[in-house]
């Protein structure tokens, strides 16, 4: 974007600067995602850290496999990567490896409210109480923090997904630490200090209680 920096940018700057921030204060040594793509996030985890990434995908994309095919030649035994229907491999994972835990997760699959929430419950089976979550499409800080109805046009947008991170706040399932947005291309804030009017496509670190 001329002039501004782009939601890809902030998303992928947001996690890079705190992981780098996070590892001085104790290791990481799993992650895992929901929404592999084509590999771009998974890229940023594996270069910004020294854990195993154990990546979730459905596999619909005709360039998911392929960029899979690459980062796994690329990264060997770091990188895991499971397809199919996240409904049916996260709970199977968690069945094959009772003692996994992800110290780090990222939650991307499905924007649709119901489904969106559902992946951050099944993912909650990956992790323990105070691992580190991130996502993003989130609309407003008041939003995700549950701090509004999911009927606020402070959820709105983004298909839904900011409407799952409300409930999931208000069921006490995560607690958001901080958010990022970009800034637009006359370089007006969208976000980089969040405001209570805002919404638009944010990037959120939260934890798992």
């Amino acid at each position: 974007m001329r002039g501004g920096v782009t939601d890809g940018q902030v998303k992928t700057r947001f996690i890079n600067e705190w992981l780098c921030k996070h590892r001085l204060r104790r290791s990481i040594s799993t992650v895992c995602e929901l929404g592999f793509m084509s590999g771009h996030s998974a890229m940023l985890f594996l270069q910004s850290t020294e854990a195993k990434l154990i990546s979730f995908d459905l596999g619909d994309s005709p360039w998911t496999r392929p960029a899979a095919d690459i980062i796994s030649a690329a990264y060997g035994n770091r990188f895991e990567f499971v397809i199919g229907l996240s409904n049916n491999t996260v709970h199977q994972y968690r069945a094959d490896h009772p003692a996994l835990s992800c110290d780090v997760l990222f939650v991307d699959g499905s924007k649709f409210p119901e489904q969106r929430l559902l992946d951050l419950h099944n993912f909650r089976r990956l992790a323990k109480s105070g691992s580190v979550l991130f996502y993003d499409e989130a609309s407003s800080l008041p939003c995700v923090m549950g701090e509004v109805p999911e009927t606020s046009r402070l959820c709105s947008g983004n298909e839904g997904a900011a409407i799952a991170y409300n409930r999931a706040a208000r069921e006490g399932l995560v607690k958001v630490t901080e958010c990022r947005w970009a800034i637009t291309e006359d370089g007006k804030i969208r976000g980089g200090i969040p405001k209570k009017g805002h919404i638009g496509d944010g990037s959120c670190v939260a934890e798992y209680l």
